[in-house]
C-alpha cells in the first residue's frame, strides 16, 4: 500500500500517513464550506488531495473493510484502523517480533552444533508439542519434510551444500526480523507522537479547569464579602424592627367610641401646653383622624372640664383655667395647641373636591371617587366629585400641538450634501467588542446609514474626522452641512472648532 500510494501521489501517502494536508496560516476560513466557487486555487488544491487519498483507500480493500472505516472522516483515521485490524495493536505486534525472534533462536543451528544434533533438537521439539496437543501447522510439516529431506541429503553426502542453503534461510529470516523492528520501532514513534498529542490536550484542560477554579474562588470571595454586607443589613433591620415591637406595645389595648367602634392603641406619650399643663398618657390610636383628649381621662387626673354653647374651659382643682377653648361647628378646640411645633400632627380634613384633585396629584374624579369608594386612601372623605368646572392645569398640561407632516420628496441634491447624526448610549448590553455607544450617521440623499460603535461620548470627535475625511475621498463629494441634535456631545467646542477649520454648517433638529 505504501508503495502503490506513493506511486499514485507522494502528497496523497503524506495525507495517509499524518492527517489532512495543511492550509497555509494566513489562509482564511470559508463563510459556506459548500459553496465551491468560493475556494482558491489552494483550497481547492488542498481538498483534492485529501479526497484522492479518501478514494484511494475505499478502492483499495474489500467490503468487509469498508465497513470498519466507513465512519471515518479523514484519512490518517481510516489508515490507523486498516492498521489495528491487519497488523495489530502495537502490544501484538511486539509479541509477534518476540515470537519470531524466539523461533529463530530456536530452529537456528548452533555453533559447533552437528547436523545430527540438530535434527535431533527438531525431532524432539515436535515430540513436545505432540505431547502438549498442539496440532502441527503446514509450516511445521513443511520444516519436517524439510529436516528430513536434508537428514536424507546429509547421508548422500551433500552437508556442505545443505549447510549453504540453510544459511540462507536463516539469512532471509535475519532480514524478514530486522524489517519487523523498524516497521516496530516506527509504530513505537507512532504510538509516542499520539501519546505526546493526548497529553499535551490533557495539559491544556488542565490549564482551562485552573483557571475556572480561580474564577470560581473569585467569585466566591465577591459572595462571601455580600453575605456579610447583606448580614449587616439584616442585624439593622432586626433592630428596628424590635424598636417598632417596643413603640407598639400598646396595640393591644383598645378604645371605645359613642358608636360602640373600637381603635387600637398604638402608643402612649405626653403633651406640654403653653400654661405648663402637660397632659400625660395620651393615646396614640390607630385610624383615629383628630387628635382628641379623653375627659374621663382628664377628670381621673384632677383636672375639672366645663362645657358651654361658644367655648370650654380645663381647670386645676383650685378653679384655674388653664386650657381655654372654643368652639368650631361640633368640635371644641383648645387654645394654644395649634402653636406647638414637633409634638403634635394636626389632621387637615376638608370637603372640597377640587382641593383634593390638586392634593392627589391632578387625579381625575373618576379615579378620585374609585379610591374614596373603596377606603384606599387613609382619611379621603366621602364626597361628591362631580365636575363643576374645568381644572386650569389639567386643561393646559393636555394640550397638543401638531407634528411635522412626513416630506414626500428629497431636498438635497447630491450625495454628503447633509448629514444627520446622532449618538446613543450606554446600552445595557455591550457587543462583541465590549462598547455600549453607537453613533449613528445617515446621508439625507442617498439614505445610506453608517453604525460607529465607541466605548466612550468622547470618542465621538476623533472617529467623526477620520470618518469625514475617508468619506469625502471615497465619495469624491465635499460634506456641506451637518445636523444634530442638542447633545452635549455634538455642541462642545471642540467639535465647534472642527466644523469652523472644515467649513460645515452645523444645523440642529426640533426635538423627536
Amino acid at each position: 500500500m505504501e508503495i502503490f500510494a506513493k506511486a499514485y501521489d507522494v502528497k496523497v501517502w503524506s495525507v495517509i500517513k499524518r492527517g489532512n494536508y495543511p492550509l497555509p496560516a494566513a489562509t482564511p476560513p470559508l463563510a459556506d464550506p459548500e459553496d465551491i466557487d468560493l475556494y482558491t486555487k489552494e483550497q481547492m488544491e488542498v481538498v483534492q488531495v485529501n479526497n484522492k487519498a479518501r478514494n484511494l483507500l475505499h478502492n483499495a480493500i474489500s467490503g468487509e473493510g469498508y465497513e470498519k472505516i466507513s465512519s471515518c472522516d479523514i484519512a490518517k483515521e481510516m489508515w490507523d484502523k486498516l492498521e489495528v485490524t491487519y497488523e495489530g495493536t502495537s502490544k501484538i505486534k511486539e509479541i509477534h517480533i518476540n515470537m519470531l525472534v524466539h523461533d529463530y533462536e530456536l530452529f537456528s543451528m548452533k555453533k559447533r552444533e552437528y547436523i545430527e544434533e540438530m535434527f535431533a533438537r527438531f525431532s524432539k521439539i515436535i515430540s513436545d508439542l505432540k505431547a502438549f496437543g498442539k496440532p502441527y501447522t503446514s509450516g511445521d510439516q513443511l520444516l519436517k519434510r524439510r529436516i528430513s529431506r536434508r537428514s536424507t541429503e546429509i547421508a548422500e553426502n551433500e552437508i556442505d551444500d545443505d549447510l549453504e542453503a540453510l544459511q540462507e534461510e536463516i539469512d532471509m529470516l535475519s532480514r524478514n526480523m530486522n524489517g519487523l523492528m523498524r516497521r516496530f520501532q516506527n509504530t513505537k514513534k507512532d504510538i509516542l507522537d499520539l501519546t505526546l498529542k493526548e497529553s499535551q490536550k490533557l495539559m491544556n484542560e488542565l490549564k482551562r479547569l485552573t483557571k475556572e477554579v480561580k474564577d470560581w474562588k473569585l467569585k466566591h470571595e465577591v459572595c462571601e464579602i455580600e453575605k456579610e454586607i447583606l448580614q449587616e443589613e439584616f442585624e439593622e433591620l432586626q433592630m428596628q424592627l424590635n424598636g417598632m415591637h417596643k413603640s407598639t406595645s400598646y396595640s393591644s389595648v383598645s378604645v371605645k367610641f359613642g358608636d360602640d367602634s373600637k381603635g387600637k392603641i398604638i402608643g402612649t406619650g405626653t403633651i406640654p401646653s403653653n400654661n405648663k399643663c402637660d397632659i400625660t398618657e395620651v393615646y396614640l390610636v390607630d385610624g383615629l383622624n383628630y387628635n382628641l383628649l379623653s375627659i374621663s381621662q382628664l377628670c381621673d387626673s384632677g383636672y375639672e372640664v366645663n362645657f358651654k354653647k361658644t367655648s370650654c374651659a380645663i381647670g386645676d382643682e383650685s378653679g384655674k383655667i388653664v386650657l381655654p377653648g372654643k368652639r368650631y361647628e361640633n368640635v371644641y378646640i383648645l387654645d394654644g395647641f395649634e402653636k406647638i411645633d414637633g409634638y403634635i400632627f394636626l389632621t387637615s380634613m376638608s370637603d372640597d373636591p377640587w382641593l383634593w384633585h390638586r392634593k392627589l396629584g391632578q387625579a381625575s374624579m373618576h379615579l378620585i371617587e374609585k379610591l374614596s369608594k373603596h377606603e384606599l386612601v387613609v382619611g379621603l372623605p366621602k364626597l361628591n366629585f362631580s365636575r363643576t368646572h374645568i381644572c386650569d392645569a389639567c386643561h393646559m398640561g393636555k394640550q397638543t400641538r401638531n407634528s411635522f407632516k412626513n416630506k414626500d420628496i428629497v431636498s438635497t441634491s447630491k450625495p454628503l450634501q447633509l448629514l444627520h447624526m446622532n449618538l446613543f448610549g450606554p446600552t445595557r448590553t455591550a457587543n462583541i467588542g465590549g462598547k455600549r455607544y453607537a453613533f449613528v450617521i445617515v446621508d439625507d440623499y442617498s439614505r445610506f446609514t453608517w453604525v460607529i460603535f465607541l466605548s466612550h461620548k468622547d470618542e465621538a470627535l476623533r472617529y467623526f474626522e477620520v470618518f469625514c475625511k475617508k468619506v469625502e475621498r471615497e465619495k469624491g463629494y465635499l460634506i456641506s452641512t451637518i445636523q444634530s441634535d442638542h447633545g452635549g456631545e455634538f455642541e462642545s467646542r471642540a467639535f465647534e472648532d472642527f466644523y469652523n477649520d472644515q467649513g460645515y454648517t452645523h444645523n440642529f433638529s426640533a426635538p423627536r
